[in-house]
């Protein structure tokens, strides 16, 4: 049995190739080193071993998504093909959430099984901030509206044990088909209540799914979500196997209770229409989640700056907003009361520029969390930021490594 995604030590598998190591290995590099993304990797000895493809499929067990680099030698040798398929398998097991990235590494021509996926060509131009960036793209896929607008979320409560609860995936298949879309925490975070209140905050309503055969643990950790969303006044409803133990002032707060025993009958049809009673309450959420992205915005950075607004917002699974989003209103008013609502705010001090230390200076006083970044050489920062640590980077590729580190605490987890 497979781990569930969300308990998956590795972000990702990445397989050795015997040509262009040097470019794989200064992509590895830079996804270890500089973005901070675990990553599992094979050894060219794997591949030649009987069992090889049994090693294979248990190493994805243990991660969320898979890197093929695509080199001439793979395609002949047939490894490329048989890795894609084992991905494949792998996406098919966990609805989708396992991601599947092919590389080009050097020039070969693309095989046909390979024809209808977006791969990633580092052969042009090297491991640049594009091709990072679409890397990191495939990585995270999380279902937030391009545009970065509001989406009808639910936290889901539920256990991670492993993937044999069927009733659990009966009820998350149910929610998803009435349009929301299911918050939980991420792997890259450690439970406590402190991130459970963030990511309840941001949702509409809540499911809490409670099968006989958890531990004390997973139901101690559905019952603390529970409780907050009691605490904020969320909609929710439960749906619990008969033994399940629910306290009292929780049964009373919720919408509604549906308990299934061995002799229940039209299970389906009952989960649907206590979900249905999700969808008729469901509130705007507590908080608007996003995170606040203020930087130089000269014409010559806007191409970098739209770029990397894109990957804080696919990995966070949040919007993240710029200044010049703002199309309404007095602006400055409107910048102020966007950072003082922010989750956090990231902020690229770079030459000083005035602007974004006046932002920087509003999200300090609000009490907002904030990072401060600086392209520049290492130097006594501003008066009011020398209490700050500041994250210098040496160029574009640094920069996204740097931003992929500092959002993952923020990341929700959306499956």
């Amino acid at each position: 049995m497979s781990l569930p995604m969300n308990r998956r030590k590795f972000h990702s598998f990445i397989s050795s190739v015997s040509t262009n190591m040097d470019l794989v290995e200064q992509m590895k590099l830079w996804l270890t080193d500089k973005a901070g993304i675990s990553i599992l990797h094979d050894m060219p000895q794997f591949r030649s071993e009987d069992s090889a493809e049994d090693k294979l499929e248990n190493a994805l067990e243990l991660c969320q998504s898979m890197l093929i680099p695509i080199t001439q030698q793979g395609i002949d040798s047939g490894w490329v093909k048989r890795e894609f398929e084992l991905g494949l398998k792998q996406q098919a097991a966990t609805e989708s959430l396992f991601r599947v990235i092919p590389i080009r590494v050097e020039e070969c021509a693309i095989p046909e099984f390979l024809r209808l996926s977006s791969y990633v060509d580092i052969t042009e131009n090297g491991f640049d901030l594009a091709a990072a960036a679409k890397l990191l793209l495939g990585i995270y896929s999380n279902g937030i509206a391009s545009g970065g607008g509001k989406s009808h979320d639910v936290f889901i409560s539920r256990p991670w044990a492993g993937d044999d609860y069927g009733l659990v995936s009966l009820v998350c298949k149910t929610v998803k088909r009435l349009g929301f879309r299911l918050i939980g925490s991420s792997v890259d975070q450690p439970s406590n209540i402190e991130l459970m209140k963030r990511f309840v905050a941001g949702c509409g309503a809540g499911v809490a799914i409670i099968p006989n055969r958890i531990s004390d643990k997973a139901a101690k950790k559905i019952i603390n979500e529970l409780e907050v969303m009691c605490s904020l006044d969320i909609p929710f409803v439960i749906v619990s196997e008969d033994s399940a133990k629910i306290p009292i002032h929780i049964a009373d707060h919720a919408l509604d209770i549906l308990r299934l025993d061995a002799n229940s009958i039209n299970i389906e049809k009952q989960i649907y229409a206590i979900v249905l009673k999700v969808q008729e309450e469901w509130v705007n959420p507590p908080e608007y989640h996003y995170i606040f992205y203020g930087t130089d915005l000269k014409d010559d950075h806007k191409v970098r700056n739209r770029l990397l607004q894109k990957v804080v917002r696919q990995i966070s699974a949040i919007p993240c907003l710029m200044g010049e989003d703002i199309q309404r209103g007095q602006i400055q008013n409107e910048i102020i009361d966007l950072i003082v609502h922010a989750q956090m705010m990231i902020a690229d001090i770079s030459k000083e520029n005035l602007n974004t230390c006046i932002e920087a200076g509003i999200a300090i006083g609000a009490n907002v969390p904030i990072n401060l970044l600086s392209g520049d050489e290492r130097h006594k920062p501003p008066f009011m930021f020398r209490d700050r640590q500041i994250w210098h980077y040496q160029d574009d590729l640094e920069l996204l490594g740097i931003i992929h580190k500092l959002i993952l605490p923020y990341r929700r987890y959306i499956f």
